[in-house]
């Protein structure tokens, strides 16, 4: 009994440790013009320092969220068929914060270029909601 109380409570410590060291992402995507829901949509977190990737997919809303990423610059790319690709260099992840991103995607027949790049930037206001530092909306 004793080595399984101690596991959990190594466990719950381990959590908790996770939870302050590492930041988030989250965000939403939408089509350009009609901004409707993006569902299915792939996204790609790059690490810029290290060499480690992570994935996710957008929901039936157009929500994505990953936990649990180190501090640091990420490369966030966003793909999804018949629809041009995204990449959002130096997007920050900072200790204990969210970051959100608020995308729209073009579709690739309306698209100007086969692949829209831009660099997040922090906003000048941050949201009331504590748990979220940064707001970056962009759309072509």
């Amino acid at each position: 009994m004793k080595p399984l109380l101690l596991s959990v409570v190594l466990l719950t410590i381990a959590s908790t440790v996770s939870a302050q060291t590492t930041g988030s992402l989250l965000g939403t995507l939408r089509e350009n013009g009609t901004m409707a829901p993006l569902v299915g949509a792939h996204i790609r977190i790059m690490a810029m320092a290290f060499d480690h990737e992570f994935a996710t997919t957008t929901d039936e809303r157009g929500r994505f969220a990953y936990l649990g990423l180190w501090p640091g610059r990420y490369l966030v790319t966003i793909t999804k068929s018949n629809y041009a690709t995204i990449d959002v260099f130096d997007v920050v992840i900072e200790r204990s914060e969210t970051t959100r991103l608020d995308l729209t995607m073009t579709p690739a027949d309306r698209a100007p270029f086969k692949r829209q790049m831009m660099r997040y930037r922090r906003p000048l206001v941050c949201l009331d909601d504590a748990n979220i530092k940064y707001v970056f909306r962009a759309g072509f």
